[in-house]
């Protein structure tokens, strides 16, 4: 009989309130060959992506405590953080979010509701 031993892709954290929407991202990421971890509030979501250095960020717009553009400004300022690339996912149009974040050229943008496939083809954009 052989095994096949499937090599952990890139870390992706997850920066979301919703935990059903957290567990159904974490397990198409899983599929697609991603490793994923959680943060549900601001705090640990920091400490987690200084510690961790994923490979992308998704992060929800609406995210409670001083929300995504707040994280998004912390997330920018740090030296160990500043480069990592981050795609918001939100309801909010847009518009709204480029005028609330600074839409650098390593943040990008899905909204919801939006199809697993298109965000699957997305981070393996962003990532590639």
């Amino acid at each position: 009989m052989l095994y096949f031993l499937r090599m952990a892709g890139p870390t992706i954290l997850i920066i979301e309130d919703d935990e059903s929407l957290c567990e159904l991202l974490s397990i198409a990421l899983k599929i697609s060959g991603y490793e994923s971890v959680v943060a549900n509030d601001g705090i640990q979501a920091m400490t987690m992506a200084r510690q961790i250095k994923p490979a992308l960020i998704l992060l929800d717009f609406m995210f409670p405590a001083g929300g995504g553009a707040s994280a998004h400004k912390r997330l920018r300022m740090l030296v160990d953080t500043k480069h990592i690339p981050i795609l918001i996912l939100t309801a909010t149009s847009e518009d709204v979010v480029a005028k609330a974040l600074d839409m650098d050229g390593n943040t990008y943008y899905l909204a919801k509701p939006y199809k697993r496939e298109m965000l699957l083809s997305l981070i393996k954009q962003i990532l590639s």
